[in-house]
């Protein structure tokens, strides 16, 4: 659906999320780093539902634009 990047300096954070034709949602998270001695981090999961889509990327601003992206609510019910 689509890429965010995060605008912190020397480190910033890519995510991406796919629909496969099956109707699965594969969530694709890059940690990337210009600092020397470090190294990118990756991590991804094949999700059945939004809901899981949600607990991988979480609530932050950077997953709230993704989610807005791909149409998906973020509401929060509160009692």
């Amino acid at each position: 659906m689509g890429s965010r990047h995060s605008a912190q300096t020397g480190r910033w954070t890519e995510l991406f999320l796919y629909k496969t034709k099956g109707r699965k949602f594969i969530c694709h998270q890059v940690g990337r780093t210009s600092w020397q001695s470090e190294y990118d981090r990756f991590s991804g999961k094949v999700c059945e539902t939004q809901e899981e889509v949600k607990e991988f990327f979480g609530h932050r601003w950077l997953s709230k634009a993704l989610y807005a992206e791909a149409s998906i609510d973020d509401a929060v019910e509160v009692e």
